[in-house]
């Protein structure tokens, strides 16, 4: 089977994508009243059977494109999925209620989701929904941020797949510079623009991406992906940076 050239396979991923997100209303992680469009329709789930198949065959094709091309397909593929119900995972809800609470002034430590009730709280997993956050301080901080600028379930969605979007971008600088044995567009199509990150991590609105993306950036910046400082015989400050990063 001939491989298709960059183009027809940028199309065709995108369509894929596309069609994830229309089955993503109907068979995502739903919120309570909202981006309901297919909710409960038969289409839904093999609208996204289709866009998963489109998705990964398209990748496969760009498994020797340029970095140019990888870098275009994952922003291409991938914009269909930001404003787009989750699939998969209801964890990005437990983000919001995590982040209602910190905003409010409760301790999320402490307390669940649960203890705050209302439309922030509403969408989370009744795993998550008593039990206190298991996420470092600068997520929370973070996540809390989204929260207080956007005040709703949904446009907070947005604004945690924003920060995953963070994590990709960190990430697209990161590769080519860990991955020196391969050419940077195989390290970016294997690493960045797979189907399993953009389906996880971006429509999940997961807060591993941007996770992931500090931990590449750390460990590349601890290889002198960039110079610490204008003084080349400060190593230690390019290590403080990295570890800052890693440990973020």
């Amino acid at each position: 089977m001939p491989v298709p050239p960059p183009r027809a396979a940028l199309a065709a991923g995108t369509l894929g994508s596309a069609l994830l997100a229309l089955g993503a209303t109907g068979v995502g992680a739903l919120p309570p009243a909202s981006w309901d469009l297919l909710r409960g329709s038969s289409v839904a789930l093999p609208l996204c059977v289709v866009g998963v198949l489109l998705l990964c065959g398209s990748w496969w094709a760009l498994r020797s494109a340029s970095s140019h091309a990888v870098l275009t397909a994952t922003a291409l593929w991938g914009l269909p999925l930001l404003l787009a119900p989750p699939l998969a995972s209801r964890d990005a809800y437990a983000y919001v209620g995590q982040a209602a609470l910190v905003v409010e002034g409760l301790d999320p430590y402490s307390v669940g989701p649960g203890a705050l009730p209302g439309p922030l709280s509403a969408g989370v997993d009744d795993v998550w929904l008593d039990s206190p956050a298991p996420y470092g301080p600068l997520w929370l901080g973070l996540a809390g941020l989204v929260v207080r600028v956007t005040g709703s379930v949904v446009p907070a969605l947005v604004g945690m797949r924003l920060l995953a979007v963070v994590g990709m971008l960190l990430l697209a600088w990161a590769l080519p510079r860990l991955a020196t044995s391969v050419p940077p567009g195989r390290a970016l199509w294997l690493g960045l623009a797979n189907p399993l990150l953009l389906v996880h991590l971006l429509s999940g609105a997961h807060n591993d991406a941007l996770m992931v993306g500090l931990m590449a950036a750390g460990l590349a910046v601890a290889r002198g992906g960039v110079p610490a400082t204008g003084t080349p015989g400060l190593p230690w400050a390019r290590l403080v940076l990295a570890a800052a990063l890693v440990t973020g």
